[in-house]
């Protein structure tokens, strides 16, 4: 069969996905809703996906309550997700650069929870109809960080579903509306 028509049969086919955060990783002082904010983000873009089927947790899930949990399942894939910092820590007086987070991923597979994805995804600049927004360097607020890895996380959603060959949607999702008297835009 061509690409395509192998891509059509995945749509068909429905993949359940359990989606966690470990909270008490590596990275212990930037803001705590991070975590929710990154699962929320990497759940949502994987829920684009048609033939998907999410279940976030709020429950904190380490990489071992990840493997625990998958080697429980029957047919759902769980999705650990987990924020790292590039920067180290000496001593205790360390504030990590928010520039340095970045999210790691692992996807255990059901009844066996052998890691079937992994990967990571970064912050990054973005580019908004051709023009660049600023990028992580430098003094930025702590909202600039939440959008990059809220972008991060999309990003490793849509790794997470190349993995499985499924694709999502492309970009936003274009809202149709008609001013009054019938004159369209």
């Amino acid at each position: 069969p061509t690409g395509s028509a192998k891509d059509t049969e995945n749509e068909t086919t429905t993949v359940n996905l359990i989606v966690g955060v470990d909270r008490y990783s590596d990275v212990s002082d930037i803001p705590l809703y991070f975590y929710s904010s990154v699962r929320d983000s990497c759940a949502g873009r994987l829920d684009d996906a048609k033939s998907v089927k999410v279940t976030p947790t709020t429950d904190n899930m380490s990489r071992s309550d990840a493997a625990h949990r998958a080697k429980k399942e029957k047919d759902a894939y769980v999705v650990m997700l987990e924020l790292r910092s590039t920067s180290t820590r000496v001593g205790r007086q360390m504030t990590r650069d928010l520039n340095d987070v970045y999210i790691e991923y692992v996807v255990f597979a059901p009844v066996s929870a052998k890691v079937v994805a992994k990967g990571k995804a970064f912050q990054r600049k973005q580019s908004l109809g051709g023009v660049l927004t600023r990028q992580p360097t430098g003094r930025n607020t702590i909202a600039d960080h939440d959008h990059w890895l809220k972008q991060a996380a999309r990003d490793a959603a849509e790794d997470i579903l190349a993995s499985f060959r499924i694709h999502p949607p492309k970009g936003p999702i274009a809202l149709s509306f008609r001013l009054p008297f019938g004159k369209g835009i």
